[in-house]
């Protein structure tokens, strides 16, 4: 995993410390990122088992 993968996973983990829900909205506003970037990785995160899709938010995964 590259390391610009994984300050974007420590922010998905920080925000799951105090919060249950992430949606695609918070993780872009929150990486500065665009819907075109922030998507593929949101979708990488779900593949890898740091978050899980549930209808159109993300849970914390099992992978931690």
């Amino acid at each position: 995993m590259s390391i610009h993968l994984m300050r974007q996973k420590n922010k998905v983990l920080k925000h799951f410390e105090g919060n249950k829900k992430l949606l695609l909205s918070e993780f872009r506003d929150m990486t500065g990122s665009t819907r075109k970037y922030a998507l593929p990785i949101l979708e990488y995160m779900d593949k890898a088992g740091v978050t899980k899709r549930v209808e159109d938010y993300r849970v914390k995964g099992n992978e931690v």
